[in-house]
């Protein structure tokens, strides 16, 4: 309304306009910044900042709204270069460049505010202890046992010999390197995985808290960004479809928080 009335759309996103000291801290800059990473997509880290906070300017100017978008921006960016790589130049690529743990480290390093860079580095330990939790590997000599489910790698595994154990465990530890997502063990509910999901997003979410917004509604930015990113990681490579109704079960703000899902994923 201030803008439709003359107003200067630089200054709209801060007092008297907004109510509350820095800006919003909130998702919507992220929320609805995803078509600009296309145009953007071959842009440096430093441009692709300027160009998100002058489209978030007349909403949100607040530092962590702000990251928020240049996290999205930067996580559809990514996705972009990675689905061309095995195409041609602007051709149809594939999902095999797509590397959620590589994305995330680069993502930690366009992020300018701190608690943006702790979410972002507690998501990534999170998939880590999920990784080994659910692949299998050979260790010592021993079988190990997939969690919960029915994949034996070791040198008593039903035919195999040694050479073929190390081979399987090495095929087995190049996947988990390759691909961050933690395919669900066999018989375990998409209710199940679900309720694991949003323990792992507890966790994650623990600290930094914000007026207003947490797990049960990701309002901030600050809590939206590792909830997208989190399933978009998990599930965006195996599973694109998927993951957007995984983003709507975690709860919340489900429209935001699919919608981000899918512009990445997409």
């Amino acid at each position: 309304v201030a803008i439709l009335k003359g107003e200067d759309y630089r200054k709209t996103g801060t007092s008297p306009y907004f109510p509350f000291p820095g800006g919003s801290f909130a998702n919507g800059g992220a929320m609805r910044i995803s078509p600009l990473a296309i145009a953007y997509r071959h842009a440096s880290a430093e441009v692709l900042r300027d160009a998100v906070t002058e489209a978030c300017m007349s909403t949100h100017v607040h530092e962590e709204a702000v990251d928020g978008a240049v996290v999205q921006a930067s996580a559809v960016a990514y996705c972009l270069e990675a689905g061309l790589s095995e195409g041609s130049s602007e051709g149809p690529g594939g999902v095999a460049g797509f590397d959620p743990l590589a994305m995330l480290h680069q993502l930690i390093e366009v992020s300018h505010t701190q608690p943006m860079k702790d979410r972002l580095t507690e998501l990534i330990h999170e998939l880590e202890k999920e990784r080994h939790a659910h692949h299998s590997w050979r260790a010592g000599g021993e079988t190990k046992v997939e969690a919960g489910g029915d994949k034996l790698i070791g040198e008593h595994a039903a035919g195999n010999t040694s050479a073929d154990a190390d081979a399987a465990g090495a095929d087995a530890d190049a996947d988990a390197d390759a691909d961050a997502d933690a395919a669900p063990s066999s018989g375990v509910s998409f209710e199940g995985q679900m309720m694991s999901d949003v323990a792992a997003l507890k966790r994650i979410l623990s600290t930094h808290s914000r007026p207003g917004s947490g797990l049960g509604f990701q309002v901030a930015a600050i809590d939206a960004m590792p909830c997208v990113l989190y399933i978009v990681a998990k599930y965006g490579r195996s599973d694109p479809m998927g993951a957007i109704y995984r983003a709507i079960g975690v709860g919340g703000d489900t429209d935001t928080i699919a919608s981000m899902v899918g512009a990445i994923v997409g």
